[in-house]
């Protein structure tokens, strides 16, 4: 099982932006959302928390991301192939009836990067369309 999440949310302009330059510089605009999607997934791995014992030191190991092209958009994805993944990121009720609070690595990231991910695609859409 893998967690995902999707960032969503841009002003109708800067989507139609992002796909003009997407259909006139495909290897760039790859090249940037591989990027953007990278450094959240560093993010997430520095937000994982790790027990001292037993298999969730494997946890961070299995976060990946990847840039897919759909429809002529890119976007990416950042999941980890962990099977708990889920019971860490939002929370579990513990073998003794307590309830463990989830870690939300992964909200967490996506919350604290937004606001450089818009300006980085700000940027990004000045640097490609000569502005």
């Amino acid at each position: 099982m893998s967690s995902e999440f999707d960032v969503r949310g841009l002003d109708e302009y800067t989507n139609r932006m992002l796909r003009q330059i997407e259909n006139k510089y495909p290897k760039e605009a790859e090249k940037f959302i591989n990027k953007v999607v990278g450094r959240c997934k560093a993010e997430a791995i520095a937000r994982t928390p790790v027990r001292q014992k037993g298999k969730s030191k494997k946890t961070k190991k299995k976060w990946k991301h990847k840039v897919y092209k759909k429809r002529g958009n890119y976007f990416g994805v950042v999941s980890n192939a962990s099977n708990k993944i889920h019971l860490i990121e939002n929370g579990h009720v513990a073998e003794n009836g307590t309830w463990v609070e989830g870690a939300h690595m992964l909200e967490n990231t996506i919350t604290n990067q937004q606001p450089r991910i818009d300006q980085e695609i700000d940027r990004f859409i000045d640097k490609m369309l000569d502005f």
